[in-house]
Protein backbone atom coordinates (compact mmCIF):
# COMPACT_ATOMS: atom_id res chain seq x y z
CA UNK A 1 0.00 0.00 0.00
CA UNK A 2 1.45 3.71 -0.84
CA UNK A 3 1.61 6.38 1.71
CA UNK A 4 0.28 8.65 -0.69
CA UNK A 5 -2.57 7.97 -3.01
CA UNK A 6 -1.87 9.85 -6.76
CA UNK A 7 -5.20 10.20 -7.92
CA UNK A 8 -3.28 12.36 -10.76
CA UNK A 9 -0.87 10.75 -12.50
CA UNK A 10 0.50 14.04 -14.12
CA UNK A 11 1.74 14.72 -10.89
CA UNK A 12 4.23 11.86 -10.43
CA UNK A 13 5.65 11.84 -14.18
CA UNK A 14 8.84 11.26 -15.53
CA UNK A 15 11.22 8.93 -17.10
CA UNK A 16 11.54 8.81 -20.60
CA UNK A 17 8.50 8.91 -23.39
CA UNK A 18 9.95 6.17 -25.15
CA UNK A 19 9.62 3.74 -22.21
CA UNK A 20 6.06 5.06 -21.71
CA UNK A 21 4.93 3.95 -25.44
CA UNK A 22 6.74 0.86 -25.02
CA UNK A 23 4.65 -0.15 -22.10
CA UNK A 24 1.47 1.14 -23.48
CA UNK A 25 2.24 -1.32 -26.00
CA UNK A 26 2.75 -4.12 -24.23
CA UNK A 27 0.22 -3.58 -22.29
CA UNK A 28 -2.83 -2.72 -24.49
CA UNK A 29 -4.26 0.85 -25.67
CA UNK A 30 -7.74 -1.23 -24.40
CA UNK A 31 -6.82 -3.10 -21.09
CA UNK A 32 -5.89 0.64 -20.23
CA UNK A 33 -8.80 2.28 -21.39
CA UNK A 34 -11.19 -0.29 -19.70
CA UNK A 35 -9.74 -0.19 -16.60
CA UNK A 36 -9.15 3.39 -16.08
CA UNK A 37 -13.39 3.15 -16.97
CA UNK A 38 -14.32 0.98 -14.42
CA UNK A 39 -11.94 3.05 -11.99
CA UNK A 40 -13.75 5.95 -12.96
CA UNK A 41 -17.44 4.38 -12.82
CA UNK A 42 -16.54 3.01 -9.10
CA UNK A 43 -15.49 6.35 -8.09
CA UNK A 44 -18.30 8.22 -9.31
CA UNK A 45 -20.34 5.14 -7.70
CA UNK A 46 -18.95 5.95 -4.20
CA UNK A 47 -18.90 9.73 -4.60
CA UNK A 48 -22.47 9.78 -5.13
CA UNK A 49 -23.33 8.00 -1.57
CA UNK A 50 -22.10 10.50 0.12
CA UNK A 51 -24.34 13.36 1.38
CA UNK A 52 -23.00 16.66 0.81
CA UNK A 53 -21.11 15.50 -2.34
CA UNK A 54 -22.27 16.95 -5.94
CA UNK A 55 -20.74 14.65 -9.03
CA UNK A 56 -20.33 16.33 -12.57
CA UNK A 57 -19.61 13.03 -14.67
CA UNK A 58 -22.13 10.65 -15.69
CA UNK A 59 -20.38 7.20 -15.20
CA UNK A 60 -21.86 5.62 -18.16
CA UNK A 61 -20.94 8.52 -19.86
CA UNK A 62 -17.18 9.00 -19.06
CA UNK A 63 -16.02 7.22 -22.39
CA UNK A 64 -12.96 9.39 -23.16
CA UNK A 65 -11.02 9.79 -19.84
CA UNK A 66 -9.97 8.53 -16.84
CA UNK A 67 -11.15 11.58 -15.14
CA UNK A 68 -14.43 12.91 -12.66
CA UNK A 69 -15.07 16.27 -10.81
CA UNK A 70 -16.86 16.60 -7.90
CA UNK A 71 -17.19 18.60 -5.05
CA UNK A 72 -18.84 19.19 -1.42
CA UNK A 73 -21.80 21.31 -1.12
CA UNK A 74 -20.68 24.87 -0.07
CA UNK A 75 -16.89 24.32 0.36
CA UNK A 76 -14.61 25.67 -2.08
CA UNK A 77 -12.57 23.01 -4.13
CA UNK A 78 -9.00 24.37 -2.82
CA UNK A 79 -10.25 23.79 0.58
CA UNK A 80 -11.07 20.34 0.25
CA UNK A 81 -8.04 19.15 -1.83
CA UNK A 82 -6.12 20.99 0.70
CA UNK A 83 -7.19 18.40 3.10
CA UNK A 84 -7.00 15.83 1.18
CA UNK A 85 -3.23 16.59 0.34
CA UNK A 86 -2.70 16.92 3.57
CA UNK A 87 -3.85 13.27 4.35
CA UNK A 88 -2.35 11.73 1.38
CA UNK A 89 -4.36 12.34 -1.15
CA UNK A 90 -3.14 14.34 -4.71
CA UNK A 91 -6.17 15.64 -7.06
CA UNK A 92 -6.68 18.67 -8.53
CA UNK A 93 -8.52 21.63 -7.73
CA UNK A 94 -9.86 24.83 -9.96
CA UNK A 95 -11.44 25.49 -12.94
CA UNK A 96 -8.84 23.84 -15.03
CA UNK A 97 -8.36 25.95 -17.74
CA UNK A 98 -12.29 25.22 -18.46
CA UNK A 99 -13.59 28.91 -17.47
CA UNK A 100 -16.51 28.38 -20.16
CA UNK A 101 -17.40 24.52 -18.85
CA UNK A 102 -17.51 26.07 -15.00
CA UNK A 103 -19.61 29.37 -16.26
CA UNK A 104 -21.86 26.33 -17.76
CA UNK A 105 -21.78 24.20 -14.33
CA UNK A 106 -22.16 27.29 -11.97
CA UNK A 107 -19.09 26.50 -10.16
CA UNK A 108 -16.74 29.18 -11.36
CA UNK A 109 -16.54 30.82 -7.92
CA UNK A 110 -15.90 27.57 -6.23
CA UNK A 111 -13.90 25.07 -8.93
CA UNK A 112 -14.45 21.36 -8.98
CA UNK A 113 -12.20 18.91 -7.29
CA UNK A 114 -10.58 16.44 -9.92
CA UNK A 115 -9.66 13.21 -9.48
CA UNK A 116 -7.73 11.41 -12.53
CA UNK A 117 -6.55 7.72 -13.00
CA UNK A 118 -3.68 6.52 -14.21
CA UNK A 119 -3.22 2.09 -15.05
CA UNK A 120 -1.71 1.86 -11.83
CA UNK A 121 -4.60 2.98 -9.59
CA UNK A 122 -6.29 0.57 -7.76
CA UNK A 123 -9.88 0.04 -6.31
CA UNK A 124 -8.36 0.06 -2.75
CA UNK A 125 -7.29 3.42 -3.70
CA UNK A 126 -10.22 4.85 -4.45
CA UNK A 127 -11.74 3.35 -1.09
CA UNK A 128 -8.51 4.81 0.97
CA UNK A 129 -9.64 8.12 -0.64
CA UNK A 130 -13.18 7.95 -0.14
CA UNK A 131 -12.63 6.95 3.63
CA UNK A 132 -10.04 10.46 3.64
CA UNK A 133 -13.13 12.38 1.99
CA UNK A 134 -15.85 10.89 4.63
CA UNK A 135 -13.57 12.08 7.62
CA UNK A 136 -13.53 15.66 5.79
CA UNK A 137 -17.10 15.74 5.93
CA UNK A 138 -18.30 14.91 9.37
CA UNK A 139 -15.89 17.64 10.14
Amino acid sequence: ERDVIVLDPMLATGGSASAAIQFIKNYGVDKIYRHKLNLVRYAVSALEELDGVITYVDPQRALFAGTTCFNVQDKDSDEVARYLAQNGVCVRSGIHCAPLFHQKMGTQKTGMVRISFGCFNTVSEIDAFIKILKKYLKK
